[in-house]
């Protein structure tokens, strides 16, 4: 199991990430600190061969349409490079 990303584009091989400050700081009920586990996260899905996109809430309710643009030559550029081994449920 990598994990459960905001978006997937599994024939790139792209994963969406919105990290938030909200959800994403401070430590959690075993003390763990939340910032560092989202980063370890993203990367196991590089180590799955899937390229993490991360993003800003704030981002994408100011500035969707540069987020979208950006996320398009992301995409794109990784054209059937998507891992065949990723299992989807």
């Amino acid at each position: 199991f990598v994990g459960v990303p905001d978006g997937y584009f599994p024939g790139e091989g792209v994963a969406v990430q919105v990290h938030s400050k909200k959800y994403h700081r401070g430590v959690d009920a075993a003390g763990a600190d939340r910032w560092e586990r989202t980063l370890v996260r993203d990367l196991g899905y590089e180590e799955q061969q899937i390229h993490v996109v991360p993003v800003a809430p704030r981002t994408l309710y100011e500035d969707m349409g540069r987020f979208r643009d950006a996320l398009a030559v992301v995409v794109s550029a990784r054209r059937g490079q998507g891992p065949s081994h990723i299992v989807m449920d």
